[in-house]
């Protein structure tokens, strides 16, 4: 204020120029700024309050905008930071559970690697059984082909051997037969382990009277059960057949021993 007071214009002064000055375009004098007149500024005059008052008013509403403008942006920055802050806290929270998932994931992915190789060595491990037990069956088939025709040319030989024995027992039967009715001697067989032997054709009084025993074969020394007629000779003779085993001799000298008793 003081400076646009010193610079205002005062009507005395133009008045003191006078118009000869003015006429003249000389410069006015310089203004006494020590006389008290000059510095005093009318502001009782209804526009000056009018546009001093609206000045204030619009100051004032702009200081306040300014101060509402600075409140606003304060508290916008302050949510700003704020939702800055919890968004960062989310991401280290996220990053976190991420790390850990990670981790936890990084386990599994190692679980099922083991597993994987775990399981790859058990396929391998039974791909080679598969191929050993292969190699085996291989080998257990040719052997039993090998066996099956082993088997089918022993039992051709066998079936020859039998259809071979068959006709000699036949043959011997025919000749025992023949023989049995030549010398009157037959032999059958009695429970499991006796034999009944009977002779003919030892009588001339009577050639078929039968003279017979029964021996016991369940033990080493033989037994005879009965015989028929008695011979006072048997234990001699049944004697030596437990001391020679010679069942052949024994007949031999059975059949005597009846001859002698039958004449």
């Amino acid at each position: 204020m003081a400076l646009s007071s010193s610079l205002a214009y005062h009507p005395s002064s133009a008045a003191l120029a006078g118009p000869s000055s003015l006429a003249s375009g000389s410069r006015p004098p310089h203004p006494n700024l020590a006389d008290p007149t000059l510095t005093q500024i009318p502001t009782n005059f209804p526009p000056f309050q009018q546009q001093s008052t609206q000045f204030l008013a619009a100051l004032d509403a702009f200081v306040l905008r300014g101060k509402e403008e600075i409140i606003f942006r304060k508290e916008t920055r302050e949510r700003l930071v704020k939702e800055a802050e919890e968004q960062k806290r989310r991401m280290e929270e996220g990053i976190d559970e991420a790390s850990r998932g990670e981790g936890k994931l990084l386990e599994i992915l190692e679980k099922e690697a083991s597993d994987v190789a775990e399981v790859q060595t058990t396929i391998s491990d039974l791909k080679l059984n598969l191929s050993t037990l292969e190699s085996q069956e291989r080998a257990q088939t040719a052997e039993l082909k090998e066996w099956t025709v082993k088997v089918e040319q022993l039992r051709a030989e066998k079936t020859l051997r039998l259809s071979k024995e068959a006709e000699i027992r036949a043959s011997i039967s025919r000749d025992l037969r023949t023989l049995e009715n030549a010398l009157g001697f037959k032999v059958e067989g009695v429970d499991t382990d006796k034999l009944l032997i009977r002779f003919t054709n030892l009588s001339p009084d009577d050639p078929s009277k039968v003279f017979s025993l029964l021996i016991d074969l369940s033990s080493r020394l033989y037994k005879v059960s009965s015989i028929s007629p008695p011979l006072p000779s048997l234990p001699y003779i049944l004697e030596t057949l437990n001391q020679d085993r010679d069942f052949h001799q024994f007949l031999r000298r059975i059949r005597k021993a009846f001859q002698i008793e039958a004449n």
